[in-house]
């Protein structure tokens, strides 16, 4: 896995709760090709510099700073009233996403038993894939009944 989707996309992907936000915001095809582009490009600029932050400032506290960042965009979306400002917002989730695999690879490196870091990997690179499959059976389910602020409130 390149990268630690859990932590930018989460279960609040915007892309699942497009058509209420396009409704919302009016939304173009060029709008949403702008948010998704800065979001993959302040993720991928994030992924190249990480590591190196990680190894110069340790591993608990980028990943303690990425997840507050993260856990304070995401609630973010929920006040956000213009495209730019939505755009503004993803990317940087994307950009604090970067911070999440490098950070977890290097705790459990250094804080899981050796005989134990396959299964731990494991686990964390299941997590992503187990919420890809759980996520639009939610968003189906309760996006009628919270409303996408709402939506953005619950997964900070």
């Amino acid at each position: 896995m390149s990268d630690y989707r859990g932590l930018h996309r989460g279960p609040a992907d915007h892309r699942l709760i497009k058509p209420v936000l396009d409704q919302t915001f009016g939304w173009s095809a060029r709008d949403y090709a702008r948010i998704s582009f800065w979001t993959q490009v302040a993720s991928a600029c994030s992924l190249l510099a990480s590591g190196w932050l990680v190894d110069r400032l340790g591993s608990r506290r980028v990943l303690g700073v990425a997840l507050a960042g993260w856990s304070l965009m995401t609630v973010l979306h929920a006040v956000v009233t213009t495209v730019r400002e939505f755009i503004l917002v993803r990317a940087t989730l994307g950009a604090l996403e970067g911070a999440g695999m490098p950070s977890l690879m290097k705790l459990i490196a250094t804080g899981v038993p050796r005989a134990e870091r396959a299964r731990v990997i494991g686990m964390v690179n299941a997590v992503p894939n187990v919420a890809a499959v759980i996520t639009p059976v939610l968003v189906g389910l309760l996006l009628p009944w919270v409303g996408w602020k709402a939506w953005w409130w619950g997964w900070a």
